[in-house]
């Protein structure tokens, strides 16, 4: 654990993540008398599960298929109007 100058901190290092090589984590002042072991394996747990980037990968995945679903609906809704027009 290091510690800094107002703060607490976890330092994890990390090999078999592919972007980052270390994170920090400040711990809440009221959490410093606890046990560091229970607090390192939380940090772990929270780091795996941040993932990466995968989660920018997922957002821009939804955006793509939000921008294509309402790039269809208006392609829709353009016929339906061309359908009506041309029928009066």
């Amino acid at each position: 654990m290091l510690k800094g100058i107002n703060h607490q901190m976890i330092e994890l290092c990390t090999a078999d993540n592919p972007y980052f090589e270390r994170a920090f984590f400040v711990l809440r002042p009221d959490c410093t008398d606890r046990d560091i072991s229970h607090m390192q394996e939380e940090a772990r747990r929270m780091l795996s599960a941040a993932g990466g980037y995968t989660a920018l990968d997922r957002n821009r995945r939804r955006a793509r298929r939000i921008r294509l679903l309402w790039g269809v609906t208006g392609a829709a809704i353009g016929a339906l109007i061309s359908v009506a027009i041309l029928s009066l």
